[in-house]
């Protein structure tokens, strides 16, 4: 650490370090992206999560799937997400989601138009076999006709195991999907209780920034790449979400 005079005393006395402040560049990479450390001190503020304000818990036995949300001191969301083959839980700031939820619904096209392509074969093919046409006279083909039918029930139970009927949560500025609530589950009161509270817990958190936009954009990106690393983003969405924060400053 240097040193100075004190004009008064003409006593040396000690000069902290001076700290730039470096905002953010498309250029730069996310983890170049910093701020001063105390400024960035100031905006995380005392977020570590404390009391349970509100919380819903979601399941669907045909997916295996159980959600657990709950908001901490209304300032943090905790999304716990437990699937037959993985859990996920990850916190996210209530300020940097945006208060207007999307309704999505998922549908897995594909297997739904060829599950009604062999269900559609069989009975076209049952169809002839009626009408007596020779081609179709050997024993094999009510075989085949089973076949297309068991392939098609399969898909349908696939399309439907994997529909999603969602209202979903983006990051303010990232844009990405932060919370997905499954819609009207357990009940459709609880539901709207819940997405209520959410919604004014978001809404209130937001008033409380009395930061720059750079500092703001800063702090959402980290807390992209910390979810990232807990598991509630993918790499892909993560660049994506990167990107959409850096074409805002």
């Amino acid at each position: 650490m240097s040193t100075g005079i004190d004009p008064q005393t003409n006593r040396k006395i000690p000069i902290p370090p001076q700290r730039d402040v470096k905002f953010m560049d498309t250029r730069e990479t996310d983890e170049q992206i910093t701020l001063s450390s105390s400024e960035f001190d100031q905006f995380k503020d005392d977020n570590s999560p404390n009391t349970v304000t509100s919380e819903l818990s979601q399941a669907i036995a045909i997916k295996e799937q159980l959600k657990l949300f709950r908001i901490f001191d209304k300032k943090l969301i905790n999304v716990n997400e437990k699937t037959a083959k993985d859990t996920v839980s990850y916190f996210f700031k209530l300020s940097m989601l945006d208060p207007k939820p999307r309704r999505r619904r998922i549908i897995k096209f594909t297997p739904l138009l060829m599950g009604i392509a062999f269900l559609a074969l069989a009975w076209y093919v049952f169809t002839l076999k009626q009408s007596g046409l020779p081609i179709l006279a050997s024993p094999y083909t009510y075989t085949a006709i089973v076949a297309f039918v068991a392939i098609g029930l399969i898909l349908m139970v696939y399309v439907i195991k994997e529909f999603k009927n969602v209202l979903v949560f983006y990051s303010l500025n990232g844009r990405a999907a932060i919370i997905e609530l499954l819609y009207k589950v357990p009940n459709k009161l609880e539901f709207r209780r819940f997405v209520s509270e959410l919604v004014d817990a978001i809404n209130t958190e937001r008033t409380k920034n009395y930061y720059s936009e750079s500092q703001i954009l800063a702090a959402e990106l980290s807390e992209h790449r910390k979810l990232r690393d807990e598991g509630g983003l993918t790499n892909s969405e993560y660049e994506t979400a990167k990107n959409n924060i850096m074409k805002q400053h």
